[in-house]
């Protein structure tokens, strides 16, 4: 697979509530079995390879913290885009 980065990045574990700096969104990856999510989606990619089942990606233009409905595998009420499914040799 090739490299796919989506600029600008930043690590959800040092976001400042009181002073926000951050681009607002995540990426979501969910399976039959489990869900992920982080800001870089090369790290939810390969996560969700390395669980063994095929599994779909999402793009969510809201903040890694925000809370939403997860609703048969997707995420629901925040505009999500569906990025594909990915299956796992």
């Amino acid at each position: 697979m090739s490299k796919l980065t989506f600029e600008p990045s930043y690590d959800i574990k040092s976001y400042d509530k009181e002073n926000p700096k951050e681009i607002e969104h995540h990426f979501f990856g969910s399976s039959a079995t489990q869900w992920y999510t982080d800001v870089d989606f090369q790290k939810v990619h390969k996560y969700m390879a390395k669980q063994g089942y095929s599994f779909n990606m999402y793009f969510v233009p809201a903040h890694a913290r925000a809370s939403y409905d997860i609703m048969n595998y997707a995420p629901q009420g925040v505009d999500a885009h569906y990025l594909g499914t990915y299956h796992v040799d």
